[in-house]
C-alpha cells in the first residue's frame, strides 16, 4: 500500500495540469500544491518540527487547510484541526492533549484564542497567522516564499500516525482519534469505490475539515479528481453558486440540508445539470425526498455511514435506491452493505455474535479503524477488543447483508451533523447554581436533525434558571450545537432501580412532550394560519 504522501508524488507527477482544488476564483492543480505544500514543509522543519510532531491548524475553510494538512504528510508531522465553533476551554483541551510544535491560525479566528495566549506560551506552541482579510502578506505567506522543499524526507511506516481527528468522549470532552499512515490511505480508497467517485468528478462536500471529513476532500490523492472547497463555512446560496461556478459533479450532504438545496434550488436560478451523483449521510432519507431529490438533479443517490473511529464503512447503492424508490421503501431504512474492506458483526453484551435479524452492538474489522485515542489507553482498549471496534451503534444484519441501525447505546446527539455527547453536557450545567439534576437528551428539529434539550431539576430554593440563563453559563465551555436550545423544568427525573437516570423514560417524556419546544410551537403556528 502506497502511504498518502507517495500518493501526492504521483498525482503531481502524473496529473501535473489538472485541477486539484477550486475556492473562490482560485484553481490549483496537482503539481502546484504539492510545490507549495513541499515549501511549507521545508519551513516546518526550519521551526523545528519533527516526524512525530503535531502541527495545528485553527481556520474557516481555505486552500491553506490542504497546504498544511500535505505539508504534516509529506514530513511526517501529524495533522490537528481545531473546530472554530469551539469553545475556548474546548480548544485549550485540545491544545494540552495534543501539544502542537506549531499552530497555523487564521485571521479570521484569532479572536478565538485571545483568552488563551499564556497557556499557548507554556506550551511552547509557535503561533502562524495566515488568511488576513486585509490582504497583508502574513508569517504563512513569507514562509512559503523563501522556504525550499526538503533535500531528504524521514522514512515513514504504515502504523505511525497521519492525523488526529477529536472527537466528544463519555467524560465531554473532545477525545482524540489517532488515524495511521495506513488507515488513511485505505479510507481514501474504500471511499473512492464505496462513492462512486471517478477521476474526472469534481467533488463538493457541505462539512467542515475541522473532523474526520477532511479526508473527503482529499479522495483525489487516489484517483486525481478536483475538490470544490467552500468558502469559509456553509451557506446555502454560496453552496449553490459553487455547484454551478465549477460544474460540480458529486456532492455530499446531510438529508437536512439536502431539503435546504432543494427548496433555494426552488427558489433560485442555478444550474446544477452537472451533478450526477449525490452522497448522504447521518441519517436516512425518506421515500419522498429522495423521489424529490431524483426529480432535482436526475442522478444517482448513496448513503454512506461511518464514524471518526472507523472511517465509512457501508453504503446504500444507486442501484439500491432505484429499487426503494420503485417499492422496496425498508431499504432505505438501512445504512447499506459493508465494502470489501470491513466486516461487520453483531453481539450481545457478552461479546458473542448474533444471528441476521437480532439486534445488538455494531462491531467493525477493518485497515481503516483507528490506532486509538490519543493519551487515553482505558478507553483504547474499551473501544478496541481482538482487532475490532466496538462502536456504541446498535444494529442488526438482515440475511442480503444490510444493515440497520437501531440508536446509540450511549445516547449520543447527532445535531447538525456533529456528534454531541450529553454526558459532558450535563456535566458543565449541573455545576449551575441552580440546577439539582439535568439530563441531556436529543429532540426533533426542523433544521439541525436533532437538537440538544436539557431536562432540569432546580435546587430548593433556588430560582428557576431561564433558557437565557442556562445559554450564557455554557456559552464559554461548550460549542454553540452543544449548548441546549430548549429547558425543561421538571420536580423529578426518572431513576432506575440502581439510581442513575433512566434515559429511556426521559426520552420517551421528551417525545410526549414535543409541543413545549419553541420551533413545534412555531411550525404549529404557522400551520394553523
Amino acid at each position: 500500500m502506497m502511504l498518502p504522501r507517495d500518493l501526492l508524488r504521483n498525482c503531481a507527477s502524473n496529473y501535473p495540469d489538472r485541477p486539484a482544488y477550486f475556492w473562490r476564483d482560485e484553481t490549483r492543480t496537482w503539481q502546484e500544491m504539492k510545490r507549495r505544500s513541499d515549501r511549507l514543509a521545508g519551513a516546518f522543519m526550519e521551526l523545528g518540527v519533527e516526524k512525530g510532531d503535531v502541527v495545528a491548524i485553527l481556520g474557516r475553510e481555505s486552500l491553506e487547510i490542504y497546504e498544511h494538512f500535505f505539508a504534516c504528510m509529506t514530513l511526517g508531522a501529524v495533522r490537528v484541526g481545531l473546530n472554530w465553533r469551539y469553545s475556548p476551554g474546548e480548544i485549550l483541551h485540545i491544545l494540552q492533549d495534543s501539544r502542537p510544535r506549531v499552530l497555523l491560525l487564521q485571521a479570521d479566528c484569532a479572536s478565538l484564542i485571545e483568552t488563551l495566549e499564556q497557556e499557548i506560551a507554556d506550551l511552547d506552541t509557535r503561533v502562524i497567522l495566515y488568511g488576513d482579510p486585509g490582504g497583508a502578506l502574513h508569517e504563512y505567506e513569507e514562509m512559503i516564499d523563501v522556504a525550499v522543499a526538503p533535500s531528504a524526507l524521514p522514512d515513514l511506516e504504515s502504523e505511525d500516525p497521519m492525523f488526529i481527528s477529536y472527537t466528544s468522549g463519555s467524560t465531554g470532552r473532545p477525545k482524540g482519534v489517532v488515524h495511521t499512515q495506513y488507515s488513511s490511505a485505505y479510507i481514501i480508497f474504500q471511499n473512492l469505490v464505496g462513492r462512486g467517485l471517478a477521476p474526472n468528478d469534481i467533488f463538493l462536500q457541505a462539512s467542515a475539515s475541522s473532523w474526520m471529513t477532511v479526508l473527503l476532500n482529499m479522495l483525489g490523492l487516489g484517483n486525481g479528481m478536483a475538490h470544490a472547497i467552500m468558502d469559509g463555512t456553509f451557506e446555502i446560496v454560496s453552496f449553490m453558486k459553487q455547484i454551478d461556478r465549477h460544474r460540480v459533479t458529486s456532492i455530499m450532504l446531510v438529508p437536512t440540508l439536502l431539503q435546504r438545496v432543494l427548496q433555494e434550488r426552488a427558489k433560485g436560478d442555478y444550474d446544477l445539470s452537472s451533478i450526477r451523483l449525490l452522497n448522504y449521510g447521518s441519517s436516512p432519507i425518506t421515500p419522498e425526498l429522495a423521489r424529490s431529490a431524483y426529480a432535482a438533479f436526475d442522478c444517482d443517490l448513496i448513503q454512506n455511514y461511518g464514524m471518526t473511529e472507523g472511517g465509512w464503512v457501508t453504503h446504500l447503492s444507486a442501484d439500491d435506491h432505484v429499487k426503494a424508490v420503485n417499492g422496496e421503501y425498508n431499504l432505505l431504512e438501512s445504512v447499506g452493505r459493508p465494502g470489501v474492506l470491513t466486516r461487520i458483526s453483531i453481539r450481545n453484551a457478552d461479546g458473542e455474535e448474533l444471528p441476521p435479524g437480532e439486534v445488538g452492538e455494531v462491531c467493525l474489522s477493518s485497515p481503516m479503524l483507528m490506532k486509538g485515542y490519543l493519551n487515553l489507553p482505558d478507553a483504547t482498549a474499551e473501544a478496541l477488543k481482538d482487532g475490532w471496534l466496538h462502536t456504541n451503534d446498535l444494529g442488526c444484519l438482515n440475511e442480503e447483508g444490510y444493515l440497520f441501525l437501531h440508536g446509540r447505546k450511549n445516547f449520543m446527539i447527532i445535531s447538525g451533523a456533529v456528534n454531541v455527547q450529553p454526558q459532558g453536557v450535563e456535566l458543565v450545567i449541573s455545576e449551575h447554581p441552580s440546577v439539582f439534576e439535568v439530563a441531556v437528551v436529543g429532540a426533533p428539529h426542523p433544521d439541525l436533525g436533532e437538537a440538544v434539550v436539557a431536562v432540569v431539576v432546580c435546587k430548593p430554593g433556588r430560582e428557576e434558571p431561564t433558557q437565557r440563563d442556562i445559554e450564557s453559563f455554557c456559552l464559554a465551555r461548550l460549542s454553540k450545537l452543544s449548548i441546549p436550545k430548549h429547558v425543561y423544568i421538571v420536580s423529578e427525573l426518572p431513576k432506575t432501580l440502581n439510581g442513575k437516570l433512566n434515559k429511556p423514560k426521559i426520552i420517551q417524556w421528551v417525545q410526549e412532550n414535543l409541543h413545549a419546544l419553541p420551533w413545534f410551537r412555531v411550525q404549529g403556528a404557522a400551520g394553523g394560519q
